[in-house]
């Protein structure tokens, strides 16, 4: 099914993905995608905290298809429908306030989410006059549903117009050049067969090395550091329906879903992007703004006025600096800042001329 074609909506199809975007002419939201609010019930707004319960609906950008934007319908009875978002929570289903224990005064016309299977609203869709146009109604009010001004979901008087069309799967090229490390971030849970490559979340810095955990079940939405260590370049394209909620995922490594520029440092921290220097693989600090593509990850570092050069990357393997017990009496020793120290403890240093990491 491309999308609903005549006057009289198509039956979605169970395992097909769609989009829902706001359709009313001059809309500030028009030909917005209908999304999961990123954050669940109760907020916050000042002193005020929100009484409703689950997730909220918004109208937000153009379909991404990394995002949770792709929805399911299941026919409940004729043109009636439960709707369904994926995310990382897992399933989420489309309700009213009603259902889903709102203690607000119009818990009837709130639209909201909820992960329970139990709470989820039942929906009608109903054509318009004009092809491929629908309104959705909250069968509980017997209202359609529109999208306000902040697009926000709302069920109100009156007409609000959205198309449905099918959506499409994310799709992310994971690539690692033999006996290196890549970066990489997927909307999806990721399934890679090749067991030469691996995962590892970093945790932190010490001492101008990055601190990894090897991680045997990645996740989706989760930046990583990727490991190759076959013999032969790996490259790899995966497909998944996109579970993201935000364009970009922060954290010590922070991955972004598209190209993105990454300032040298801001709010007292400094950006790091992995690079071979010297034919030595690490992260570097970023010189000026650096354009990271799709579906990568950068290193964020709390930073003081003379932030390090570069972090190292000491795992084992060839691609790490080799260890070696140095003999630092009567050495001249530089720390990776260049500062000359009188002792080389733990971490990177520079020995007579000579790049040593000491454990």
């Amino acid at each position: 099914m491309d999308n609903y074609k005549f006057q009289a909506p198509n039956a979605p199809e169970d395992g097909k993905h769609y989009y829902i975007k706001v359709a009313t002419s001059g809309h500030e939201k028009e030909n917005n995608a209908v999304v999961i609010g990123r954050q669940p019930y109760p907020v916050k707004t000042g002193n005020y905290i929100s009484d409703q319960t689950g997730f909220t609906f918004q109208a937000s950008a153009e379909p991404a298809p990394y995002l949770a934007q792709a929805v399911t319908f299941t026919q409940v009875e004729g043109n009636t429908y439960n709707i369904a978002f994926e995310r990382e929570e897992g399933t989420v289903y489309m309700t009213y306030g009603s259902l889903n224990d709102s203690k607000v005064n119009w818990k009837d016309s709130q639209i909201q989410g909820t992960t329970e299977s139990a709470k989820k609203g039942t929906f009608k869709i109903v054509a318009t006059t004009t092809a491929n146009v629908f309104n959705i109604y909250n069968t509980n009010t017997n209202s359609t549903i529109a999208c306000q001004t902040n697009g926000s979901l709302y069920t109100e008087a009156g007409n609000a117009d959205f198309t449905i069309a099918e959506a499409s799967q994310a799709e992310v090229t994971v690539s690692c050049k033999a006996g290196k490390f890549g970066t990489t971030i997927i909307p999806f849970t990721p399934n890679i067969s090749n067991s030469d490559i691996k995962f590892y979340t970093v945790t932190g810095v010490e001492n101008e090395r990055v601190q990894i955990t090897e991680v045997t079940e990645p996740a989706a939405n989760v930046p990583y550091l990727i490991k190759n260590e076959g013999s032969s370049d790996f490259s790899e394209t995966l497909s998944g329906w996109g579970t993201a909620t935000a364009d970009k995922v922060d954290g010590t490594l922070t991955g972004v879903y598209t190209a993105a520029t990454i300032p040298a440092s801001a709010d007292n921290t400094t950006n790091y992007v992995l690079q071979t220097q010297e034919e030595t693989q690490a992260f570097y600090k970023v010189a000026a703004d650096f354009t990271a593509t799709a579906y990568k990850c950068y290193l964020t570092v709390v930073t003081s006025e003379n932030p390090v050069k570069a972090f190292f990357l000491d795992f084992g393997g060839e691609d790490a600096i080799n260890g070696i017990e140095a003999e630092t009496e009567n050495a001249e020793i530089f720390n990776i800042a260049g500062q000359r120290v009188n002792k080389a403890q733990r971490g990177i240093y520079i020995i007579n001329g000579k790049k040593v990491l000491v454990k």
